[in-house]
């Protein structure tokens, strides 16, 4: 039996400021933090090139992820919000 194929992509905040002064360093952390955890399992693990923060960005990694045959997709959204921020 062949191991299934899984597309990963996380989701960050699309807004340059709030991105830059707040959100990259929680949000980078833990999508690499959630990438070793699933490279764990016995899975074909296909990642997403980068964090996803725009709609352009999530279309153009999900036809990247269809191209490559993926068969099953997590979409991985960090828990960065304001209570874990301050």
């Amino acid at each position: 039996m062949n191991n299934p194929k899984v597309g990963f992509i996380t989701f960050g905040d699309h807004r340059p400021d709030m991105w830059e002064k707040v959100f990259a360093r929680k949000t980078i952390p833990l999508h690499q933090k959630a990438l070793d955890t699933l490279q764990e399992l016995p899975i074909v693990l296909i990642p997403a090139k980068e964090v996803s923060r725009t709609r352009e960005q999530i279309n153009q990694a999900v036809d990247d992820l269809k191209s490559q045959g993926v068969e099953l997709l997590i979409v991985h959204i960090p828990p960065v919000g304001p209570r874990q921020i301050w």
